[in-house]
């Protein structure tokens, strides 16, 4: 698998699932695809926020307007996500985000203070100072053989040199 092609999902999400709508949950993997799924080779970060369109989220789910919007309401008063404008002010009631050009949607789940780098790259360090259990060699570390291929002639010659025909 290519960690590469793969969007870090917050483990806390799966807490939250048996409590939340299940159209809640769609527009918030779409929020966490849109932002925590995209990686600046340049500044070697992941997006913290982005600008999600109702016509966006519509395409990306099938859900409807007023289905996605009621989503975004519920995900919001629970400190989910966070809506914004441009300028990074937040827009928590309906009546804020009612008529705005853009809307910029963080998700709340990842702490963007901290790294937000995926799992298997900021702990794999750690990984290499455990101790090993096992005393016999893994597949994973033994060599594997490269056979020559033949032709038919020469396989039945070496066939023949093997058992000694005279």
């Amino acid at each position: 698998m290519n960690y590469k092609e793969t969007t870090m999902i917050p483990n806390s999400l799966f807490v939250l699932i048996p409590n939340l709508k299940s159209s809640c949950i769609i527009v918030l993997l779409i929020i966490i695809r849109q932002t925590l799924g995209w990686y600046d080779s340049k500044t070697k970060k992941r997006k913290v926020r982005d600008w999600i369109s109702y016509k966006q989220f519509n395409k990306k789910t099938g859900l409807s307007i007023k289905t996605i919007s009621e989503s975004i309401k519920i995900l919001v008063e629970l400190d989910i996500i966070k809506a914004t404008d441009f300028y990074g002010n937040e827009l928590r009631t309906t009546d804020s985000r009612k008529g705005k050009m853009r809307i910029y949607y963080q998700c709340l789940l990842v702490d963007s203070q901290k790294n937000t780098e995926p799992y298997v790259k900021k702990y794999s360090d750690l990984r290499k100072k455990l101790p090993t259990t096992k005393l016999t060699p893994t597949k994973l570390t033994q060599q594997k053989k490269v056979y020559k291929r033949l032709t038919d002639t020469e396989r039945l010659a070496e066939i023949l040199k093997l058992k000694k025909y005279p």
